[in-house]
């Protein structure tokens, strides 16, 4: 069995794992499955797009994750962390927003950031479900998306 897991359990997995189903985890590591894993670097794939960002310019630079129980995301916001430092920047918590990777989710999280005093110039998200729901309230704000908002 494939499994491309964004739970912070492995309940549901405990059954077929206890009736010798071999468990392949994409994208993530689940927690309490003993199984193999094809994952990407989400750190550095973070980390760059951050430091892109800086490059261009950008100081406020603001990240919507998934849960960071998710090894994945975790380690994007991570990867963010790091740029930022890098940068000689100090992270501003009220910058991340851990969503739930639904296009409601991204709704909230983008308007949450759009309601903030001082805004992002910048802003990544974890998954392209938030990141059409972020785009979509991004242009209804009558913000353009690419280039100020990627």
């Amino acid at each position: 069995m494939i499994v491309a897991s964004s739970c912070s359990t492995s309940k549901h997995l405990e059954t077929a794992v206890a009736r010798g189903v071999e468990v392949v985890a994409v994208e993530s590591v689940i927690p309490g499955i003993e199984c193999d894993s094809v994952t990407s670097s989400s750190f550095a794939a973070s980390r760059d797009a951050v430091a892109h960002l800086l490059e261009r310019g950008h100081t406020r630079i603001a990240i919507i994750t998934g849960p960071l129980i998710v090894s994945s995301d975790r380690q994007r916001f991570e990867g963010y962390l790091a740029a930022v430092r890098s940068a000689g920047l100090t992270a501003d918590d009220g910058l991340h927003i851990a969503s739930d990777f639904s296009t409601e989710g991204g709704q909230a999280a983008i308007s949450r950031l759009l309601n903030l005093d001082s805004r992002p110039t910048a802003v990544v998200v974890a998954n392209s479900t938030m990141t059409l729901a972020a785009l979509t309230a991004i242009f209804s704000a009558g913000l353009r998306g690419g280039g100020a908002w990627c």
